[in-house]
């Protein structure tokens, strides 16, 4: 906060609100009363923030090659960018679903129907490693995903946040190059030494 307060324009401080570390409770809220979320962080392992966006049905803009893409998928590549590069094209799809007359109605119902797909296949393969492809369970779990949608959400991101916390070792035994690290959040690095190794270690 004090990096950005000192530097927003005396202008634009009155339209800004640094509302600081909030409860997931509160976080529904403010994504209920959102027309656009952005999320420029080029380090995001698994996008939750993004997910919890989508299944309210708030349009996302993110950084592109991220977690927060791959949530996105292929189908909404439009809203992935590289922001040090296309600030142009950021500035022009942003202010295009803003101005949006419809309020971006289709977009919103695409954008949650993908979010619900994505836990729904997390909950399936969790569900076949735990209870075994033919379980009874699994149609019982189809019929309560939406009812439990931020509670998975929730756990996903308890996850990332455990990967993310071990971040500067990963960062440590590999270097700073930026595009290894993005191999290893991928699992496709092939130093000798696995990611997982180095956490535990």
């Amino acid at each position: 906060l004090d990096y950005w307060q000192k530097r927003i324009p005396a202008s634009c401080k009155k339209q800004i609100i640094f509302h600081g570390q909030v409860g997931h409770t509160e976080v529904i809220s403010f994504l209920k009363k959102s027309s656009l979320c952005v999320f420029p962080s080029r380090w995001e392992i698994f996008g939750i923030v993004c997910l919890e966006a989508m299944s309210l049905g708030v349009p996302v803009l993110v950084s592109a090659n991220t977690g927060l893409a791959e949530i996105l998928g292929e189908h909404f590549a439009e809203y992935s960018f590289d922001f040090m590069n296309e600030k142009e094209r950021f500035y022009q799809v942003m202010k295009k679903l803003l101005d949006a007359s419809d309020g971006n109605f289709e977009i919103r119902k695409e954008l949650q129907a993908r979010s619900l797909a994505l836990v729904q296949s997390a909950e399936e393969k969790y569900g076949d490693l735990i209870l075994g492809e033919d379980s009874e369970n699994r149609e019982l779990n189809q019929r309560n995903i939406s009812e439990k949608i931020f509670t998975v959400i929730n756990a996903l991101g308890d996850i990332s946040y455990l990967l993310g916390k071990d971040f500067s070792r990963l960062k440590e035994y590999y270097g700073p190059d930026e595009n290894m690290l993005k191999e290893i959040i991928r699992g496709t690095a092939t130093k000798q030494k696995k990611w997982w190794q180095v956490l535990s270690s």
